[in-house]
């Protein structure tokens, strides 16, 4: 995948985390952002019931569909240490993005 193409996914991603964090401040009750994109994307497709990894489907004996596409989530957060220089340097967390499939994504 070409780093544009990450950075637009990251872009998407940011956009409805905005909207997750909106729905927060207004009163909703989400533990976690993921938790809140979960319902976005419920909202959309009504069928779907539950997301899991590509792995997690294999293991209990369901394939994805050919040529399905992943949701966008947040993946858990990378602690790193970025050298500026040599007496100096950068801590931060680095959240990734992951892709989840819906239950109406397999057989």
């Amino acid at each position: 995948m070409k780093n544009t193409d990450i950075t637009e996914k990251r872009t998407q991603l940011k956009e409805y985390s905005k909207v997750v964090k909106m729905a927060i401040t207004a009163g909703a009750e989400y533990e976690t952002i993921n938790e809140g994109l979960q319902d976005v994307y419920k909202k959309q497709v009504p069928e779907i019931k539950e997301f899991k990894t590509f792995k997690q489907w294999l293991f209990e004996g369901k394939r994805v569909k050919k040529g399905e596409k992943g949701f966008l989530f947040w993946a858990r957060p990378r602690h790193q240490v970025k050298q500026i220089d040599e007496n100096k340097t950068d801590e931060f967390d680095f959240f990734p993005i992951c892709y989840l499939f819906a239950n109406t994504q397999v057989n």
